[in-house]
């Protein structure tokens, strides 16, 4: 036999059938849930502009939810190395099987490229430019570089560091035996060499005189491996060097 509850909202029932004789009942309880979960996306936020390269980790949260799944895991960066128009999307579902699904539009602006003359490892390749993301229109300082597995190297990425003889410190690869350790003074569209060193150690402490107070600084250095230079370095960071107070 089959029975039919049209109109009956979100909530807990209770069914109860008798036989025409009354000899007896059966009972059944069940539960209505014909709304879907609630999706919430903090960031990236939508219509959003964001620069190439930048770092924007995801955050989101799903209420009343089972699975909650984004591009990425919430807490984790969005990928930002492309130019042009991005969206990101949340999925969640609950117990009843009712989906959801909520989609946030934005853009990512394309960075300034400076070419470095002479930055390349000495080995005779082309210079491999540096990725600029200039600071949000209307508001002053020096422009942050796109990094390159900055998380390898320390001090870490947008330190601000009050010495002008830090210690640079960077993983040991198996089998080099000496570094190209490169450091460059950064302007508003300019970068300027102030060092090359062949370190033989994982570690320097930057000369006398080469970095000065009030300033940002990008620096990368290559491992000489068995054939040479590779085109792409160990890593590339950025500091701040600041007077203390």
């Amino acid at each position: 036999m089959t029975v039919r509850l049209p109109g009956l909202g979100d909530g807990s029932y209770r069914l109860m059938a008798s036989e025409r004789n009354g000899s007896g009942f059966v009972e059944r309880r069940f539960r209505v849930d014909l709304t879907p979960p609630r999706i919430a996306i903090r960031q990236p936020a939508n219509g959003a502009q964001v620069q190439q390269g930048a770092t924007v980790l995801a955050d989101y949260a799903c209420q009343g939810a089972v699975t909650c799944d984004g591009d990425v895991a919430t807490g984790a960066p969005v990928d930002t190395s492309r130019a042009g128009p991005a969206s990101f999307a949340v999925r969640a579902a609950d117990d009843a099987g009712n989906e959801a699904i909520s989609v946030v539009g934005y853009a990512i602006r394309p960075a300034t490229t400076v070419a470095i003359a002479g930055g390349a490892p000495p080995a005779g390749d082309a210079p491999a430019p540096i990725a600029l993301t200039p600071p949000p229109a209307g508001t002053a300082g020096a422009p942050r570089p796109v990094t390159i597995d900055a998380r390898r190297l320390r001090p870490r990425a947008g330190a601000v560091l009050t010495s002008r003889r830090p210690v640079l410190r960077w993983p040991a690869p198996h089998g080099v035996g000496v570094y190209n350790v490169q450091i460059f003074r950064l302007r508003a569209t300019s970068v300027t060499k102030v060092l090359s060193a062949f370190p033989r150690l994982n570690r320097m402490r930057v000369p006398p005189r080469r970095l000065a107070y009030g300033h940002r600084y990008v620096w990368r250095v290559w491992p000489y491996l068995e054939r040479g230079y590779p085109k792409r370095p160990l890593g590339l960071s950025f500091f701040d060097v600041r007077r203390p107070r």
